[in-house]
């Protein structure tokens, strides 16, 4: 599925729902629909919930930081609510997380450095599953060496 954008390679349905999201065109349940994806807005929820309380933020706080009401921000957790790419991408600044892993779950909520994830997106299939075994292996040394 590799075609062109604004000049930027779009290779997968996660670089076109990043286009999107930063973009922000269109609201989220509009383009999974365009994009036959499924998002479950309940597991959203609750991933960007689990990812506040992660950082020992309370739903107030999170609210505040990202401009909306308690009210709003609970019923996006509860999957009540469904965010516009805008309050999908002013939560996930407050939350230093990515739009992909709140609507489908792909990445872990880890602060992973900037340049590793923008180099991660350009990475092919192939060397994504070079890098997956490479970070097993180095995992697996570290409890060997214990």
């Amino acid at each position: 599925m590799e075609s062109m954008y604004n000049g930027s390679s779009i290779q997968t349905a996660r670089d076109l729902i990043f286009y999107a999201l930063f973009q922000r065109c269109i609201t989220c349940a509009t383009m999974c629909w365009v994009m036959n994806l499924t998002v479950d807005y309940k597991q959203m929820g609750l991933r960007i919930g689990l990812r506040r309380r992660e950082l020992g933020m309370k739903q107030t706080e999170l609210a505040e930081r990202a401009g909306f009401s308690n009210n709003y921000i609970s019923g996006i957790e509860t999957g009540h609510s469904v965010p516009t790419i805008d309050t999908l991408a002013k939560i996930c600044t407050v939350l230093e997380i990515t739009p992909d892993f709140c609507l489908l779950g792909t990445m872990r909520p880890n602060n992973i450095p900037k340049n590793i994830s923008d180099h991660l997106l350009l990475c092919s299939e192939d060397s994504l599953d070079l890098i997956s075994q490479l970070l097993s292996d180095v995992l697996q040394y570290k409890v060997t060496r214990r």
